[in-house]
């Protein structure tokens, strides 16, 4: 049951009570020759009536952030070109090899550094990230912590 595996993480965004994106990414867990952890962005979608909100980037950002807390080295993706606006306004330009119609991306987080600051990551900051507009609030769940994760499971 894939709800109750540590190695995947599927954070949702609610607005009034309904279910208004998600996103799927799962930890294939260190590399055979390397040792380095990826992780592959397996899905991400909003309503088309929340997008342009911020619900994606929050969504983003805390698949993001489990991956980062997992001490994966690289996160993984392919996007339609549709979704190509949205990665390019969060900072990120596809590769268009080896297919043109669903560029790759990746992000390398040893080459970057931590996204939270460091006493953050080892405290496994717990804050709920929420967007407001209109008529609408976001409210997306962070990550679980590592230990919490391990507890649970």
């Amino acid at each position: 049951m894939l709800a109750c595996r540590d190695d995947h993480y599927l954070p949702i965004a609610n607005a009034d009570e309904e279910l208004v994106g998600y996103g799927w990414v799962q930890d294939y867990g260190p590399h055979l020759r390397s040792g380095d952890r990826t992780a592959r962005l397996h899905d991400l979608f909003v309503a088309p009536d929340h997008r342009r909100c911020g619900v994606g980037a929050l969504l983003f950002d805390a698949m993001k952030t489990w991956a980062e807390r997992r001490d994966v080295r690289y996160l993984e993706w392919q996007a339609s070109h549709a979704a190509l606006p949205f990665y390019a306004h969060v900072g990120y330009q596809g590769d268009p090899c080896p297919q043109p119609e669903f560029p790759s991306f990746e992000i390398d987080f040893a080459a970057r550094g931590p996204s939270l600051p460091s006493s953050l990551m080892a405290q496994g900051a717990q804050t709920t990230r929420s967007v407001g507009y209109a008529r609408h609030r976001h409210t997306v769940c962070p990550p679980p912590s590592p230990k919490s994760a391990k507890e649970s499971g």
